[in-house]
């Protein structure tokens, strides 16, 4: 592994951990705070299995936190924690407007920011068998400039 591969690993250990402190935060708040009961509450009757998904949403950020940081299921939990904080910008930050602070509050910036940052970290966690319908259709021949999509064929 050469220098940049090491500095790439370990950039995206850093972004790994401080986005795995920052879910936990939030989900060991709503426990301490008592809100998460309010919350899934709530949700019951908006969502199908209201109640149950806000429950897994909180197992998600408080022990899940736990092993994305450490590095474990760290592909598995980027998805999921794409989906939730896509999820929670439909039905809660969007109505907000975009930013955290200022004259819109509870924006969607931070989630969207969280969503970048599942999805590079849950890139390079991905396992080989991931790429494997992309590394098929896809053909790169960087000498001439050219790429096959499928059947396909164009010159760059």
């Amino acid at each position: 592994m050469n220098i940049i591969e090491q500095r790439e690993k370990k950039v995206l250990l850093v972004i790994r951990v401080l986005v795995a402190g920052m879910i936990s935060a939030h989900g060991w708040h709503r426990l301490y705070t008592g809100s998460v009961f309010e919350f899934a509450d709530s949700y019951d009757g908006y969502i199908p299995f209201g109640y149950s998904l806000i429950m897994l949403l909180e197992l998600g950020e408080t022990l899940g936190a736990f092993l994305f940081a450490w590095g474990k299921l760290v592909f598995p939990l980027s998805v999921f924690y794409t989906v939730v904080y896509t999820c929670a910008i439909y039905f809660f930050h969007a109505h907000f407007g975009w930013y955290m602070t200022g004259g819109d509050h509870n924006g969607a910036e931070y989630a969207v920011a969280l969503i970048v940052s599942f999805m590079a970290v849950g890139w390079q966690s991905a396992p080989a068998s991931f790429f494997l319908p992309l590394s098929r259709s896809w053909r790169w021949n960087l000498k001439s400039a050219e790429i096959t999509i499928g059947e396909s064929h164009a010159e760059i």
